[in-house]
């Protein structure tokens, strides 16, 4: 999955309009794509926070939408330790589904604000 954050920008954006349909498909655990990167462990000098605002851009309800354990994007992220407010982080995020901010992860009982201190 980092490997998608290798494909050159203007490319991710062309595949993201021909195939948006598949950014509202889920996986057998419920996880839409958003839900996958965000999840994903890619090595810090990836550009995941690119790929992210790409995702949201083609489609933003997505930062809303828990999959089958009830997690939400935002969660999952953090739990991956990336906690920063820059551009493509949490503060992404946060512009899209600013009610996340005040849902406990149903995984760890913690607010975002908890689970960033604790990653």
């Amino acid at each position: 999955l980092c490997a998608l954050t290798d494909i050159p920008p203007s490319m991710m954006e062309f595949a993201l309009r021909v195939h948006a349909p598949l950014l509202e498909t889920r996986d057998e655990n419920g996880n839409l794509p958003l839900h996958i990167l965000c999840a994903s462990s890619c090595p810090s000098s990836s550009p995941k926070g690119q790929v992210v605002e790409m995702l949201l851009d083609a489609h933003p309800r997505a930062a809303r939408t828990a999959n089958h354990e009830g997690r939400i994007p935002l969660n999952l992220l953090i739990e991956t330790g990336v906690n920063h407010w820059e551009k493509g982080g949490v503060r992404t995020l946060f512009q899209s589904a600013p009610e996340a901010l005040l849902a406990r992860d149903v995984k760890s009982r913690l607010y975002p604000f908890m689970m960033a201190g604790v990653v």
